[in-house]
């Protein structure tokens, strides 16, 4: 989304599209526009995000809540729902203007269960549809929570404030955290850093000492409980 991953913006536009955002519903073209109205407008009421995450820290039995309809398929549902209504991708909140965008993903789909079943194993389509239906909308919401929710001040423009980096454990990277993005006060920081790199502009910011007064947090577990309430 940020045209970070290649040298060459026309390959990453490509292979961001087919191989990253259609295999989970989305439109590149349309989350980039609204991710970088998030970059510019975080730390403000103007977060068109702000709605994922404003209302924390929240009861353990509205966290309940929520997780209980990530792995049960109803989040997933309402967000399918939402982009055969006309959402131009799973999570962009643009509304598209062509079906163009809604056959690609489908075609996309269709590939990937033409491709399994060449190889024998279309029954390897409904596991990632049914990861898609649960896990996958259960970690995109932990992930949010753990970017901004119950941040030192979420209407701070400081990124140091309003973003959350979390010092993840190895097993923690495997699950919530692949390609460093538990390093997300430094991707606002500099968001055309590529993600191989943001551990390495996180340790040149602690040598600098700009996040001296901030608060370290180690482990997502430490995250949850500043963000559900005891």
């Amino acid at each position: 989304g940020h045209r970070s991953l290649f040298k060459t913006a026309k390959l990453n536009d490509i292979l961001g599209q087919w191989l990253c955002a259609l295999p989970v519903m989305n439109d590149m073209p349309s989350y980039a526009r609204g991710h970088l109205v998030h970059h510019k407008s975080a730390g403000s009421s103007d977060d068109p995000d702000l709605g994922n995450y404003r209302a924390y820290p929240v009861s353990k039995a509205s966290f309940k809540r929520k997780i209980t309809r990530d792995l049960t398929g109803q989040t997933g549902t309402k967000l399918l729902a939402s982009i055969a209504r006309g959402a131009a991708g799973g999570m962009s909140g643009e509304r598209r203007s062509r079906a163009g965008t809604f056959y690609r993903q489908l075609a996309v789909q269709a590939g990937l269960l033409l491709v399994l079943s060449l190889c024998g194993m279309a029954w390897g389509y409904l596991l990632w549809a049914g990861a898609y239906m649960t896990s996958f909308m259960l970690f995109v919401r932990l992930r949010q929570v753990a970017e901004h929710a119950a941040v030192p001040d979420l209407f701070d423009p400081d990124v140091r404030k309003n973003t959350r980096t979390v010092i993840a454990r190895w097993w923690e990277r495997m699950f919530l955290a692949p390609h460093c993005v538990n390093y997300h006060m430094e991707h606002h920081f500099m968001a055309s850093a590529p993600c191989y790199r943001l551990k390495s502009l996180h340790e040149h910011l602690l040598a600098k000492h700009a996040l001296d007064e901030m608060p370290r947090v180690i482990g997502y577990g430490e995250v949850f409980r500043r963000a559900v309430a005891a």
